[in-house]
């Protein structure tokens, strides 16, 4: 499926026989017409998150047709069956799609930037998880995904309120499998740059509440004194480019802090391109030129972008890192570097960071060394 984030569960290894793993697709609303309902690989999910539902004031008046003041539906638009669905309806209609094919679904809350839009969720706290329990009820939704970005360490405590408010009011209601869902940052390797104990513990506490945890590690990358380096490679991390996915997983499974069976590896289907700059061409391993510029966009450089307006294009050469185990393109030279539609910067672009079918297969066979099936 089109989707922004892929995560797969890794089963606990001293499990006497490995659990089953979850594969949760996010399905990004604001790309619905690149892929019908009809089209999703339903048959491969097994968690289904619209993304993004909005979070409204709950003192604006609702629509007439969704009376839970929280949830801002009037943005959701579908296509399925050649016609354009929209609200309330939408969201049913995805519903009765994800369970025809025994996935379950999760409303899709949040995003970059929407910490602010939490902040007042959790000073109307009861309301939001009235608001999230009976929508999910009314609707045929199995509970609900929190993507909370950033997280500033002073609203941690208002993050795993709410999501313990919301675990126990569907406990009272006797709604025992009502499943919960965050991801959460990806992380900065380097000794002085680790998450110190405070966060750690947060995190802990909000694993023992929820059904999956999935760090985004990806999109991390930078001129920020790092190396050009990939969007989200298996391994290799070092000084200079400390980001790579096996790292973040063991750090996040390290000493029980979250339980591998709940925990995810996040895959995000768009690429990342680094410009030339006034000192040269961007090459793997070597600082960023000066001057140069990242894009890292999950719209013009979607898988389905990339491949319409970058891939084949003259001076292109696709490239392995065996040490990585990660794909990258890069072009021969910044004139010949393809222009994407939208960019402020076109034809200069000379190295591409992207999920390739090979790295997305190296990453599921990583998951089952881990003792995943």
């Amino acid at each position: 499926m089109h989707a922004v984030v892929l995560a797969i569960a890794l089963a606990a290894s001293a499990a006497p026989a490995p659990q089953r793993t979850f594969l949760t697709g996010y399905y990004a609303l604001w790309q619905q017409d690149w892929l019908p309902l009809e089209k999703v690989a339903w048959s491969r999910l097994t968690h289904f998150v619209p993304h993004r539902i909005g979070l409204r004031d709950p003192a604006v008046r609702p629509d007439a047709r969704n009376p839970y003041a929280s949830i801002d539906s009037a943005g959701v638009e579908v296509f399925h069956g050649g016609a354009r669905h929209v609200g309330v309806e939408a969201l049913r209609l995805m519903a009765r799609e994800a369970h025809a094919h025994r996935t379950k679904i999760l409303l899709g809350f949040g995003g970059a930037n929407t910490e602010r839009d939490w902040v007042r969720a959790t000073d109307h706290q009861a309301r939001f998880v009235a608001d999230v329990l009976a929508a999910a009820r009314a609707w045929g939704y199995d509970g609900l995904d929190i993507d909370w970005e950033p997280i500033a360490a002073a609203n941690r405590g208002r993050f795993l309120g709410l999501v313990r408010a919301l675990r126990a009011a569907a406990r009272d209601a006797g709604w025992s499998d009502f499943q919960i869902t965050v991801p959460l940052e990806g992380l900065n390797l380097n000794p002085w740059a680790y998450p110190r104990r405070a966060f750690w513990e947060f995190v802990g506490a909000l694993a023992a509440e929820v059904d999956q945890v999935n760090p985004m590690s990806y999109c991390l990358n930078g001129p920020w004194g790092w190396h050009v380096w990939h969007n989200n490679p298996l391994y290799g991390h070092y000084q200079n480019a400390p980001t790579d996915v096996a790292g973040t997983l063991s750090a996040y499974a390290m000493d029980g802090r979250v339980p591998r069976a709940k925990l995810g590896l996040g895959v995000g289907f768009y690429g990342y391109a680094v410009t030339a700059g006034t000192s040269g061409a961007a090459e793997l391993r070597r600082p960023y030129p000066r001057g140069a510029q990242v894009s890292g966009d999950d719209n013009l450089m979607a898988y389905r972008q990339l491949m319409a307006h970058w891939w084949g294009k003259a001076g292109m050469a696709e490239h392995w890192d065996d040490l990585a185990q990660a794909s990258f393109l890069t072009y021969a030279s910044p004139g010949l570097a393809p222009a994407a539609p939208g960019y402020a910067v076109e034809g200069r672009y000379t190295f591409v960071s992207y999920e390739s079918p090979r790295a997305l297969k190296v990453k599921g066979e990583w998951v089952r060394a881990q003792g995943g099936d």
